[in-house]
């Protein structure tokens, strides 16, 4: 390479001559640890690539830890694999020239024992800005094992599905005294988290929680760990499936309008044996008719007498069984 510079009359003046490389090479990763793909307590992850990495790439999506929870669907057929990112309290990362190091939380092994942890890099440039010119995607497990290969307590968050469509949950002690309470997440998706119910730390040895929304389809189930050190840290994720176990409140009248004064009905449910009971009001919201029903008559069609002397209009008919209610407006001609 030289320089070129024109004169007073226009006459080229050249510079000497320089020679060099232009970095057009995509950076790649050579080595990864640990490299028995085990993460032990202490141990931290280190990716090792060819060249110096701009850290500044390190944003967004292009550098993710997710944790891979598995769901089986119940009945047999193909597993659903769901990707859920590791929360940021967990771990940090540090760019080193070539390498980039995870770091994890101390309690990381404790409260994330047995589970897959998938690293995803798409995107990193290196300090000439080459990005690389393909998707890593790594699975470590982790194991709360110490350097003396002793396995230590674990939290072990599990979770079933109750016969009425709720769910329980229960868990191991494994810090007394460090942790102050325990908050209970859940998802739908994996994705987006809310707080369902707290439990307070004890010394007991394990710790239970019933979730008492029926499940339908899947949820992901988490613990946020308050420390009482003011510090927080999260549990690997429980994924339940819908079993079939439980099937909501449901109410249909036939015919509709009413015949001879008669309503005929049928109502079921599945997974619940609470009381169930049953009112007739007019839109006005006056009692007409009120009785109990025998949670055995479920699917069965049964008949409500009307009194004669009621108008003719829209009615409602409801049938209530523990936190459930279903309403439906039926005629009288």
């Amino acid at each position: 390479v030289r320089a070129v510079a024109y004169g007073e009359f226009g006459f080229p003046e050249y510079s000497g001559e320089a020679s060099g490389r232009i970095d057009t090479q995509s950076p790649w990763i050579v080595r990864i640890t640990p490299e028995d793909d085990v993460i032990g307590i202490g141990e931290t992850i280190k990716l090792i690539f060819t060249e110096a990495i701009a850290a500044e790439s390190l944003t967004g999506e292009a550098f993710t830890l997710r944790e891979m929870v598995i769901g089986t669907p119940i009945g047999g057929g193909a597993n659903d694999t769901t990707y859920v990112k590791l929360p940021e309290a967990m771990y940090r990362t540090e760019v080193g020239g070539s390498d980039i190091t995870f770091y994890f939380d101390a309690d990381f092994n404790a409260t994330y024992d047995g589970a897959l942890m998938a690293i995803s890099v798409d995107g990193i440039t290196d300090r000439a800005s080459n990005p690389m010119d393909s998707t890593f995607l790594h699975v470590l497990e982790v194991e709360n094992v110490g350097a003396t290969q002793s396995r230590m307590s674990s939290l072990g968050l599990a979770g079933e599905q109750l016969e009425d469509g709720t769910v329980q949950l229960s868990w191991m002690q494994y810090n007394a005294e460090g942790n102050l309470n325990y908050l209970i997440e859940r998802s739908a998706d994996g994705d987006q988290f809310e707080v369902i119910g707290s439990v307070l730390s004890s010394e007991a040895e394990s710790f239970s929680y019933h979730d008492e929304t029926v499940l339908s389809d899947q949820a992901f189930y988490r613990l946020r760990i308050q420390r009482t050190d003011a510090t927080e840290a999260y549990s690997r994720v429980a994924v339940i499936m819908d079993a079939g176990l439980a099937q909501p409140l449901s109410v249909e009248v036939f015919p509709n309008p009413i015949e001879d004064d008669q309503v005929q009905f049928t109502w079921f449910s599945k997974g619940s044996e609470a009381d169930v009971s049953l009112e007739v009001r007019d839109l006005r919201g006056v009692l007409i008719h009120s009785e109990a029903l025998d949670v055995t008559t479920r699917d069965l069609q049964q008949t409500v007498k009307l009194p004669g002397h009621l108008e003719t209009g829209m009615y409602l008919l409801q049938v209530s069984q523990g936190s459930q209610t279903q309403v439906v407006k039926f005629i009288k001609e």
